[in-house]
């Protein structure tokens, strides 16, 4: 539902010095493992 929003980037909470992530929506698409072998557009 996130990448069909057509939402850019999600914000998490993390235990690092910023206390958050910031996760890029097409870094995930491109690197989601259940995609293998699959174009995506």
């Amino acid at each position: 539902m996130i990448i069909n929003a057509g939402i850019a980037e999600v914000i998490i909470r993390a235990n690092n010095k910023n206390g958050y992530k910031v996760i890029k929506i097409q870094d995930w698409i491109e690197n989601d493992d259940l995609l293998e072998g699959k174009t995506t557009y």
